[in-house]
């Protein structure tokens, strides 16, 4: 590790003459990656001469090399994890922690007159081989390709074999193995250093190791604390005669989780007086746990937006509807970063977020411009096409870098889309075509023509087509007459139509933002966001749609009618701790943190202040000492099973695993109403990592029965867990099966699985919490 490698190519056509100014692409990569995908060095000669068909085909592969979740990422070393250097001090010089998996690559390199050509580069710290690649092409279109190979090693060597993650409460037995490639026995030492994630009775060992040996080496192992752990193995060796004096080191990261849920709690509220009891936690499971309590405190109701906007920009999915509304507040509320500080951050921060979301978003364009519900999808949604036009539109006026030609194509399917919107006599569909004229007059692409045409319709429109309509009438500076008629009659049917994700709070929202945008000092603009303010629940409102346009409205609402911020000062007490604060026009929120204290629980969060009206956000993020839970149905039946898959294929009862057992993971989901937009996720216990969503058995161990195959729309593997989505669902049950593989020793929780439907979160099933236990391989 650490010491330069010289590659290099020597380039000659068929008769054996040097082939000068040939251009070569040359590269290094992890021998052990390259196994994994079956990768094989090309061969450019048969590529470009094989017969092929007349077919135009385009494809993106980023989103298959991306997870969803830019925080998760990682890359490792043949499932070894890999660290950053932030640990505590090293016990030995020489920490290895710079594992790559392509240390070199150069597409520009150019023969000499001899035809060679040759490069340098750093060796990494994997203790791995790699393979050499070269690719070379002449100005007379020959074509040619080597490789070679070169090990980087060391006298002494230890490996880490941690799992990827684990969860509070679990008991593992973590396990480093040691090479000895010197020909001397001694004796090796071996160190364990964790960090406060975990702790261990034992961190030390002595062992004999025999000349060209390996060995494993195992520690029991208490997982005690959610973070990123740092965890470090050591190895000294001294021969026995001492003509050998030699040592390793690596770090090692892993992602401790806890296996139950979160529990959150927001209470909202305006306080005029010079006192008020702010909160009262009742709920035993947060007073008998874990975590803190925040007081937010603001001169300004933009305050009560922020539960809604962290679960906008936390939510796990990724689908065009979830990557749209996650993108927006990055670009319509960043003029609040005062107030919300969760948006307060620096200007290369947010510009990567937005432009992690445009990536995204144009992976799902197909063929004809429009985008599909999933990355993987190939049929366009107009809706989602719709929503996601206006966050980037905006993201472009706002200077960010969206594509400009897909863009185009986009609206383009916009406006094709629009086509017969005259001839529909159903009302089926208009939801969309209202969305669409939306956006094309957001992006000054406005049809006039379709406006009138839907206005003729507006008795067959819902309350929110309307108020979309009349958005996009302002947008292009429509007649005010038909804007007002728009936003001040209800819709024919008096009632909310449930369509494409939608919500009450949605509907509300979308009016709201009509009449701050028409008129914000209208009499009427204070009805509909004191309506929207109270359909929140626990600080939000339910889901990614409803969240979305609140923000939306409510940050507009409340930009046009606060002024003259107040100054108030006073403190905040919760038990025997109090924090002061003063806020004022340029600070404009106060924020106090409170751990829980045993003593503090059962008293009253109160607040004694001089000055203006405050508006308080106190936020219960706490963690239940209940780590087993017991199935729940909400809606939806849930149960979970492991099998062990033998080496015939036959399954038997998950008992007596080792690590290198495959399990076979065996969801069973009962549906009572059709349902749409369903996420299935099922968190795996540390000691399994998924392997393969789309593994079925052939064959079923005695009396089991089987439902309907779910057929997923979309999944993820994730490094602790397997999602599985599914736009539609119709009543029955169904079966869902993957492939796990015991990775670790120890005793783990498998937390609960969960299924819901992500628009109706109300709407659920869990399955109970289970214990694996696995032995190491011996």
């Amino acid at each position: 590790p650490n010491e330069k490698v010289w590659v290099g190519a020597e380039v000659r056509d068929h008769a054996g003459k040097a082939a000068a100014d040939a251009e070569v692409t040359l590269y290094a990569v992890d021998e052990g990656v390259l196994s994994l995908t079956g990768y094989a060095t090309p061969d450019p000669l048969a590529y470009f001469n094989q017969p092929r068909g007349l077919a135009v085909t385009t494809a993106l592969t980023l989103p298959t090399l991306l997870k969803e979740d830019a925080a998760e990422s990682d890359f490792a070393n043949k499932g070894y994890l890999i660290g950053d250097g932030k640990g505590g001090p090293a016990l030995l010089n020489g920490l290895r922690k710079n594992f790559i998996a392509c240390p070199f690559w150069s597409a520009t390199l150019r023969t000499d007159a001899d035809g060679k050509v040759g490069a340098e580069f750093t060796a990494p710290d994997s203790l791995t081989r790699y393979r050499v690649i070269a690719v070379a092409v002449t100005k007379q279109s020959q074509f040619g390709a080597g490789e070679s190979a070169f090990e980087i090693n060391k006298p002494i060597m230890i490996e880490s074999a941690l799992p990827a993650f684990a969860n509070v409460g679990d008991k593992l037995t973590v396990r480093a193995v040691v090479h000895n490639t010197t020909d001397f026995g001694g004796k090796a030492e071996i160190w364990l250093k964790l960090d406060d994630t975990a702790r261990a009775a034992e961190t030390t060992k002595q062992l004999p190791l025999a000349a060209r040996a390996t060995v494993a080496i195992d520690f029991p192992v208490d997982v005690v604390k959610t973070g990123r752990g740092t965890w470090r193995w050591a190895v000294k060796f001294v021969a026995t005669d001492g003509t050998a004096d030699v040592w390793d080191e690596v770090e090692a990261k892993i992602n401790v989780r806890h296996p139950a849920p979160a529990i959150r709690q927001v209470s909202t509220a305006r306080v005029e007086a010079d006192t008020a009891e702010l909160l009262r936690i009742g709920d035993p499971q947060i007073i008998e746990g874990t975590g803190e309590l925040t007081v937010s405190l603001a001169n300004t109701r933009v305050v009560e937006l922020r539960e809604s906007l962290r679960h906008l920009l936390e939510y796990p999915y990724g689908c065009v509807e979830q990557t749209t509304s996650s993108l927006l507040p990055w670009l319509s509320v960043r003029d609040l970063q005062q107030a919300l500080p969760e948006i307060a951050k620096p200007d290369e921060e947010i510009e990567r977020a937005v432009n992690a979301g445009i990536r995204l978003l144009m992976s799902m364009q197909t063929s004809d411009g429009g985008l599909s519900y999933w990355a993987s999808g190939r049929e366009p949604m107009l809706w989602g096409s719709a929503y996601a036009s206006i966050a980037l539109t905006r993201a472009q006026q706002q200077g960010f870098a969206v594509p400009d030609a897909e863009h185009k194509r986009l609206l383009k399917y916009l406006s094709e889309q629009l086509r017969g919107t005259a001839k529909d006599l159903t009302g089926y569909g208009l939801n969309d075509r209202c969305m669409a004229v939306y956006a094309l007059a957001i992006a000054g692409a406005p049809e006039p023509a379709y406006h009138d045409v839907l206005y003729q319709k507006r008795a067959k429109l819902s309350g929110e087509d309307r108020a979309l309509l009349a958005l996009a009438m302002i947008e292009s500076k429509g007649p005010a007459k038909m804007i007002q008629a728009l936003l001040g009659a209800p819709a024919a049917d008096q009632g909310y139509i449930e369509q494409w994700f939608g919500s009450l709070a949605r509907e509300n929202a979308l009016q709201l933002l009509g009449w701050t945008m028409h008129d914000a000092r209208a009499p009427r603009v204070d009805q509909p966001a004191t309506e929207l303010f109270a359909r929140r629940s626990n600080g939000h409102w339910g889901t990614t749609q409803g969240n979305a346009w609140s923000l939306l409205a409510l940050a507009s609402y409340l930009r046009a009618v606060e002024s003259g911020l107040k100054d108030s000062s006073g403190t905040v007490t919760w038990g025997t701790a109090n924090t002061p604060f003063r806020l004022n026009a340029g600070k404009p929120l106060a924020t106090a943190v409170f751990p829980f204290e045993p003593k503090s629980m059962r008293e009253p969060v109160a607040m004694k202040k001089q000055g203006a009206q405050v508006f308080s956000e106190v936020t219960v993020a706490a963690r239940s000492k209940l780590v087993d839970h017991p199935r729940q149905d909400q809606g939806y039946g849930l149960s979970r099973r492991y099998a062990k898959v033998g080496d015939d294929g036959k399954l038997t009862p998950a008992e007596n695993l080792r690590v290198g057992d495959r399990i076979l993971v065996t969801l069973d989901v009962d549906v009572r109403r059709r349902a749409t937009y369903i996420a299935l996720e099922d968190r795996l216990p540390g000691v399994l990592s998924p392997i393969n969503p789309a593994f079925k058995s052939q064959e079923v161990a005695a009396g089991e029965s089987l439902g309907t195959d779910w057929v997923s729309d979309y999944h993820e593997l994730r490094e602790d867990r397997a999602v599985f989505f599914v736009n539609e669902l119709y009543p029955g049950r169904y079966t869902l099966r993957y492939l796990a593989r015991v990775v670790c020793a120890g005793q783990a929780t498998a937390p609960s699985a969960k299924i819901e439907e992500m628009y109706h979160p109300e709407r659920f099933g869990t399955t109970e919490t289970l214990k694996v236990s696995a032995q190491p391989l011996e």
